[in-house]
């Protein structure tokens, strides 16, 4: 990460851009009991249409940017924001005209929570029946702002002074507007606006910058590779066990599947073809079947070799890239099985 200095206000913050395009910034605070993640998209309520993959302009409802903000924090496994809470932090988000940004603050746990944070607002997960039920709670917020003074005040004023300009719009639509809102209406906006060359992370507290800046790459590219949400975790820092500014971050998945679309061998058949996949190197189990053919525990993995371009047998084996082949695998399979209905 690289230090930006700002003399006038006497504070010096750290950024980056990462591969996939997010700006991270982190302002370390050591004197701070406090650590606060904001991770926030360049979409508000006032971003009514956008250019979609076919390069064709698509309109929105007035509300979409407010509506999906509340139903990002519904995951296949429970309420985010529930999850977030009894991790021991304060999760909250909000829409302005031109930002939508989700954010928490707490004193421990900050690590696991920038995870959880990170992954679902990454991760869409909608269903008509779950956006269907949205529409009554936001529609009933809408008529108690529809009361309130102040709100209908600013509103009324900004539709005086802009006669065309989407900043008139009211950042959470109206109750016919949100009646149009659809799962794939959701989901399109999810895709045109969440993207991470059109977000931006921000940390502050006692934080470690390249540390938060690892996370946030690792985690936001094995979630997209995946098509996975990451929904909770443990990292452990044992002292006397770890050195210090060492951890261990484990992992696991879980899935479902629709029994009739379930692979086994009941569809096998004479002249089916098998297809195997290379491994790209040695991937977690298959490190104790290393560590039993070269006896690691009593030898040295550091000295160059000519089989392996100069380097030891020790850097080679921990920097093969794992690849991840669930979304190839997950759109074949889909083909298949829409094929066969």
């Amino acid at each position: 990460m690289v230090e930006r200095n700002y003399p006038a206000l006497r504070e010096t913050v750290w950024h980056t851009v990462l591969p996939n395009g997010l700006n991270v910034y982190v302002d370390t605070r050591p004197e701070y009991g406090k650590q606060f993640a904001f991770f926030a998209a360049r979409y508000g309520g006032m971003d009514l249409r956008f250019r979609g993959e076919d390069g064709e302009w698509v309109d929105t409802p007035q509300g979409v940017a407010h509506f999906l903000e509340h139903k990002m924090f519904d995951t296949q496994d429970g309420n985010a924001l529930q999850r977030m809470a009894a991790q021991g932090v304060d999760p909250n988000a909000y829409t302005t005209p031109s930002m939508t940004g989700y954010y928490f603050e707490g004193v421990q746990g900050f690590e696991d929570n920038l995870r959880t944070l990170l992954s679902f607002v990454s991760q869409p997960w909608f269903t008509e029946e779950s956006v269907a039920k949205e529409q009554g709670i936001i529609g009933q917020e809408i008529r108690m702002c529809e009361d309130d003074p102040s709100h209908e005040v600013y509103y009324q004023l900004m539709e005086a002074m802009y006669a065309r300009h989407p900043v008139r719009v009211r950042v959470a639509g109206t109750v016919e507007s949100i009646a149009q809102i659809t799962a794939d209406t959701l989901y399109q906006c999810h895709r045109a606006f969440y993207r991470p060359g059109n977000m931006v992370l921000c940390a502050a507290g006692d934080i470690d910058p390249e540390r938060v800046a690892a996370i946030v790459s690792g985690v936001a590219e094995g979630c997209v590779q995946s098509g996975c949400a990451l929904i909770g975790g443990e990292t452990a820092e044992m002292p006397g066990f770890y050195p210090e500014e060492e951890y261990d971050l484990a992992g696991f998945a879980v899935g479902v599947a629709d029994k009739k679309k379930i692979i086994d061998s009941s569809a096998v058949r004479p002249g089916d073809a098998i297809i195997g996949l290379a491994s790209s190197g040695v991937h977690s189990n298959g490190f104790s079947l290393v560590r039993k053919v070269f006896h690691v525990e009593h030898a040295d993995l550091r000295p160059p070799l000519d089989a392996l371009e100069g380097k030891g047998l020790g850097e080679t084996l921990l920097t093969l890239p794992a690849m991840l082949v669930v979304m190839p695998l997950y759109r074949t399979i889909h083909r298949r099985c829409a094929s066969d209905y």
